[in-house]
């Protein structure tokens, strides 16, 4: 009887203390790890990462309660050399942790909730991974002075052990994946890079993003920071994806022979200018910009045209794909271009959004300079010819209009 009341003493004290750590905020971390000496718990955002305390290892084992973030936020203790470990933290949770701070990076077990848990489970593949990587390539580093010949085979040799290597890391996070779709931990195996091979990529992987996306999106963690900056990333992705298939669409209609997509955008001081309204003239559609070198180059051979069969009816539309985001003031920059590269030419247009302008998936275009030249009624008769080539075609054009 004595025993049964203490059992449920020592029940009720935990119980108090659970929901103490949940009422005020915190979440106690606990564990054991062969170290002794000082680490930092830091919380991190997807963009920042700061440290909010320390941890004291004494006789290797640790037991700290720490003020939460924010509901479900994501922490990380960081040991020397920046050596880390992740896991997810409610008020009122117990993480229990067992690490081993020998090996790099470090391994560890979690408990506490199921995303940390998962997060482990995600870390646990890259701490497999690294040591076969490193293995490969202490066996390379062996033949560094072997004959030339010999070099080249045991290269293919480790380029195909290296790619099954990335390949077994692969599906062993896909499967991760597909397991729950809507875990916000899945959002680490997106960052996996082996070497300079990033495992999960939207060329080969789109199924995968999208897996992701739409299962945070649909739970109850879809406003978190993580989770929108996810999903922005992806739309991203999303966005690109309906571009490229615009541009190989366009690609198929843009040739010569066909009517020219039509295109109407601003000059540099705001006024729309329409492609169509110069029906009737031979006019040479250059798609270049102000960052573009080899479209400068370029540029002298253009001025050259215009001089020469301007009087004759021959006009230069140019579509500046200005407005990279790297480009602090797109506008003056495109300006500036024009003014030192001597296009007096009165047709110059742009929305300065650079690839991702509409123009770009109407003529399915994928690098500049780009040249499509019309005749009097707007058809395509050559595309992309510059030097020589072009003078050619333009002459026959004129040729074409005075007849």
């Amino acid at each position: 009887m004595r025993n049964s009341i203490l059992i449920l003493a020592v029940a009720a004290l935990a119980a108090s203390c659970g929901n103490s750590n949940r009422s005020n905020g915190t979440f106690y971390l606990k564990g054991e790890a062969s170290f002794s000496d000082i680490a930092f718990v830091q919380h991190f955002t997807a963009d920042s990462i700061n440290v909010i305390d320390t941890l004291n290892f004494e006789n290797n084992a640790f037991g700290k309660s720490i003020q939460t973030k924010g509901e479900g936020e994501f922490y990380q203790i960081e040991f020397p050399g920046q050596n880390v470990l992740r896991f997810r933290a409610f008020a009122g949770d117990t993480i229990d942790l067992n690490i081993d701070v020998s090996t790099r990076p470090l391994t560890y077990s979690v408990a506490g909730n199921e995303t940390s848990v998962k997060i482990s489970r995600i870390h646990r593949v890259m701490t497999r991974t690294l040591p076969k990587v490193d293995s490969l390539d202490n066996v390379m580093a062996t033949y560094r002075d072997s004959l030339p010949e010999s070099q080249e085979a045991i290269r293919k040799v480790a380029d195909a052990a290296f790619y099954s290597i990335l390949t077994d890391h692969h599906e062993k996070l896909t499967a991760i994946i597909s397991e729950d779709s809507t875990d916000l931990a899945n959002i680490f195996a997106f960052y996996h890079v082996v070497g300079q091979a990033q495992i999960l990529q939207p060329q080969y992987d789109l199924p995968y993003f999208y897996m992701v996306d739409n299962g945070i999106q649909a739970s109850a963690d879809s406003a978190h920071t993580l989770a929108k900056t996810f999903h922005g990333y992806v739309n991203e992705i999303r966005s690109q994806v309906r571009m490229a298939q615009a541009r190989r669409e366009a690609s198929m209609n843009v040739k010569v022979g066909n009517l020219a997509p039509s295109i109407s955008l601003p000059n540099p001081d705001g006024e729309m200018i329409h492609l169509k309204d110069l029906r009737g003239k031979v006019v040479l559609i250059d798609f270049w910009a102000s960052w573009c070198v080899p479209c400068r180059q370029n540029n002298p051979h253009l001025v050259s045209l215009y001089e020469k069969y301007n009087k004759n009816g021959f006009e230069i539309f140019s579509v500046s794909l200005d407005g990279l985001s790297q480009q602090s003031v797109p506008r003056q920059e495109w300006r500036a271009a024009i003014e030192q590269d001597g296009l007096v030419w009165p047709y110059h247009v742009s929305d300065l959004k650079g690839y991702e302008s509409e123009v770009t998936a109407f003529y399915g275009i994928e690098q500049i300079p780009f040249t499509v030249l019309i005749d009097d009624r707007g058809m395509i008769v050559a595309l992309n010819q510059r030097g020589v080539a072009l003078e050619r075609k333009v002459q026959e054009a004129l040729q074409a209009l005075g007849s």
